[in-house]
């Protein structure tokens, strides 16, 4: 930018300084050194030409004007003045003419120059915050503005330059004048409304009429500081009155309305009496507003308590009959929070009886599940199931009895999974539940051998599916176990089946020729006369075993010795059913050769058994106690349940005996062929399986606490032993000391007095038990001292 140098208001004595920019400076375009030489010189001559003309041109009219100016300065004002009116000279070669052009021109700028800076003061757009800015302003404009004028324009501007800055000097003041009233206006204006937050506020403990004051005091303070302009004053009142009308303090607005004003009266009487009146409707319905809104508030406590069943009742009615509430809490609103606090209430007793119960129902289950458990660990299934099922609570406090074997057949599951299949049998067997799974894959099974069949001379025609096979393979492990739980799992003419397969599989079928075989057998598929002729001779030779149990056929002799068996129902048609296989099986000729493989068969410990005189096949025996001999826990069920019977009742013992009956899952006691009455009168003597089963828990209990004790018997006459062998040493060394050691404590005879108070075994007892089997005799002997001899 240019610098502008300040010029002096001293026209006369010094004229306009400027200091200007320089003007363009014309820079010398360079040529190429290689252009052609002829067209260079032609316009080197042609460009020095048309100078040549122009500076003529210049000469020649600075030369005119000179002369013009040399004539008019030779006349006088008069002169020129006639001169020009006459037309001899032009009003632009006049001196006073230029000047007076100048003049005005420096004076019209200045004008239009303060014009503009007011306006832009007004409206915003120019602000001057001191004295100092205005100054610098002016001067940079000014130099500005007269850059490269003559005096005379200089003359024309600086005029009215000191108006001009007195103007805006007066304008910037009155600016920063308003600027400041009306900051502090908002300031004072601010500082009532905060006044008015303060008295408004829950920390502010007075009365209305000293809140009023207090704010009063305020205003007052404001007002006569001139921080609040007078003319301000009303729209201060009147702004912080609104504020107070809307908050709904009618008691602070009234003491407010009612407050003296220096000088003026009653701010009412400033406001207007129907401004105030507006004002206290206004603040009379705010206040319904806040009030409303302040009760709604505090009544969301009392709804959450009714919905708990927490309501305090008589809070609620005092903080409902509250002046500043009564006329916002309606009878209602009262009625209706104390019924849902009952309503919660009843809601909360029902809950509390659904927990009571759901509690004493899972108690109830609980116990009923162990119970369970227990009975099944120790295979007393019975002791749980029937008359004895335990009850338990369901969930509406209704008494039941439990599901006792559904939860056995889990709790055995979740047992018994990971043992050897044997073990999983004898737990199942030892408590007669039947394993559901075991149940449905022998049931498929023994539907699927239908598979395979046989040809009309009794060949088999198929192979057996997976099916069948599997459960003909689980057959066998079961029964290999308990062929009891092997009929029980798979029913009672499933069980002959399967069998049936397992003894053709004994005699060297395979399993499909063997599952044929029996398939058929058991359908009737199998009719040549052949094997029926054989069948009927196998049926005669086995119904004379079991009419005469004196029959003897050799083979029976090399099974069961010379006469001396019974051969129960069971015995016999075991025997006719396996020969009759036999002879359908085309393997024999002979029915006496069928009936020789059979018993051969029969011989086996594992198929049958002798107990009591009679043959007993071990599918028809109780499940013995577990690892316990199955034999001889029947032999000691009969030596004392029906034959002590039978003594009581007058019958030699030796001939009782127990007869399975299939029909009836039992045995029927017989003396000499003939029924055993029961002894009291109520008939025939039955014992089912599970009454012969539950026998055997109780003995078992009786010999496990019977052994118990002769454990304890002994393991305390070892600890007596061994009393007695220490105090016997300690007698010998207190006898070392004092050989009349003993004598001082018991001079009975035979020192009867010292065995029956230290050493018996009776006293030992009681020293044990009281905590001093450990101490030494002669600390004995002054615990346990000789009454007598005191």
């Amino acid at each position: 930018m240019n610098k502008r140098v300040q010029v002096s208001s001293n026209f006369n004595t010094q004229p306009l300084q400027t200091k200007a920019r320089p003007g363009a400076v014309a820079v010398q375009a360079v040529g190429d050194p290689h252009a052609g030489s002829e067209w260079m010189s032609l316009a080197n001559a042609f460009a020095k030409g048309e100078m040549v003309t122009q500076q003529f041109k210049e000469r020649k009219d600075e030369e005119d004007k000179l002369a013009a100016q040399k004539y008019a300065n030779s006349m006088t004002i008069g002169e020129l003045s006639k001169a020009i009116k006459s037309g001899s000279m032009l009003p632009s070669q006049s001196p006073v003419f230029a000047a007076t052009v100048q003049h005005i021109w420096g004076d019209n700028t200045r004008q239009q120059e303060e014009r503009d800076v007011l306006g832009r003061l007004q409206t915003g757009e120019l602000k001057f915050n001191s004295a100092e800015e205005v100054d610098q302003y002016l001067t940079e404009s000014r130099n500005t503005v007269l850059s490269g004028q003559s005096k005379y324009a200089a003359a024309g501007y600086d005029k009215g330059h000191t108006t001009l800055r007195t103007k805006l000097m007066s304008a910037v003041t009155q600016q920063v004048n308003g600027e400041q009233v009306e900051q502090a206006q908002g300031q004072a204006t601010e500082s009532l409304m905060n006044g008015l937050s303060d008295i408004t506020s829950p920390d502010f403990k007075g009365t209305p009429d000293e809140a009023a004051a207090k704010l009063m005091e305020r205003y007052q303070m404001l007002r006569k500081t001139a921080v609040l302009p007078e003319a301000a004053t009303r729209g201060a009142m009147t702004e912080l009155v609104t504020r107070m009308s809307a908050g709904g303090n009618t008691a602070l607005l009234s003491s407010f309305l009612n407050q003296e004003m220096d000088g003026i009266g009653k701010v009412s009487t400033f406001l207007g009496e129907k401004t105030a009146q507006t004002l206290t409707a206004k603040s009379n319905a705010a206040a319904d507003v806040v009030g409303r809104e302040r009760v709604d508030k505090e009544a969301l406590p009392f709804y959450m308590a009714s919905d708990q069943g927490t309501l305090n009742a008589e809070k609620l009615m005092a903080w409902g009959q509250a002046p500043e509430n009564a006329r916002f809490v309606s009878s209602s609103t009262i009625h209706s929070l104390i019924n849902r606090n009952n309503a919660a209430l009843a809601q909360q007793e029902v809950a509390r009886q659904k927990a009571l119960i759901l509690g004493q129902s899972q108690a109830s289950i609980a116990e009923a599940q162990r119970q369970t458990e227990a009975a099944i660990s120790e295979g007393q299934f019975w002791r749980v199931n029937g008359q004895n099922k335990p009850k338990f609570i369901n969930e509406h406090g209704d008494v039941k009895d439990f599901d006792v074997k559904g939860h056995a057949e889990q709790a055995l599951e979740k047992a018994t999974k990971d043992l050897p299949m044997d073990q999983q049998v004898s737990s199942w067997a030892l408590n007669g539940i039947t394993n559901p799974d075991w149940q449905h894959r022998m049931k498929a099974g023994f539907f699927n051998l239908s598979t395979i069949g046989v040809d009309a001379k009794g060949k088999p025609v198929g192979e057996l599916n997976a099916e069948g096979k599997a459960a003909i393979d689980l057959f066998q492990q079961l029964n290999s176990v308990n062929p009891e739980y092997a009929k029980q799992v798979a029913g009672e003419e499933e069980y002959k089946r399967f069998g049936d397969i397992a003894f053709l599989q004994y005699m060297g079928k395979d399993i499909s020729t063997a599952a044929g075989i029996a398939n058929g057998a058991g359908s009737g598929a199998i009719t040549s006369a052949d094997v029926g002729n054989m069948t009927k001779k196998v049926n005669a030779l086995a119904n004379d075993m079991l009419d005469n149990p004196w029959y003897k056929p050799e083979f029976m002799s090399r099974m069961f010795g010379d006469n001396v068996e019974h051969n129960t129902a069971q015995v016999a048609g075991v025997i006719r059913r396996y020969s009759s296989l036999l002879a359908m099986s085309g393997q024999y000729a002979n029915a006496d050769k069928a009936l020789e493989e059979v018993g051969d068969y029969l011989s086996d410990p594992k198929i049958t058994t002798k107990i009591n005189g009679t043959l007993y096949m071990r599918s028809e025996l109780p499940q013995a106690p577990t690892k316990e001999d199955q034999d001889k826990w029947f032999e000691r069920f009969i030596e004392n349940a029906p034959k002590k019977v039978a003594r009581d009742s007058g019958f030699a013992p030796d001939i009782v005996r127990l007869e399975f009956d299939p029909r009836i899952k039992g045995y029927r006691a017989m003396a000499g062929g003939v029924p055993l009455g029961a002894g009291d009168g109520s008939g025939m003597l039955i014992y089912t399986k599970t009454d012969i089963q539950q026998w055997y828990a109780i003995e078992r209990q009786k010999d496990v606490r019977a052994a118990l004790m002769a454990s304890q018997d002994n393991q305390a006459r070892k600890r007596h032993e061994a009393y007695s062998k220490r105090l016997s040493d300690e007698l010998r060394e207190m006898q070392g000391q004092n050989k009349y050691a003993l004598e001082q404590y018991d001079t009975s005879a035979n020192h009867a007095f010292f065995s029956h108070n230290i050493l018996g075994e009776q006293a030992f007892k009681r020293i044990e038990k009281e905590g001093n089997a450990d101490k030494h005799l002669r600390d004995l002997m002054q615990l346990y001292p000789n009454k007598r001899k005191q």
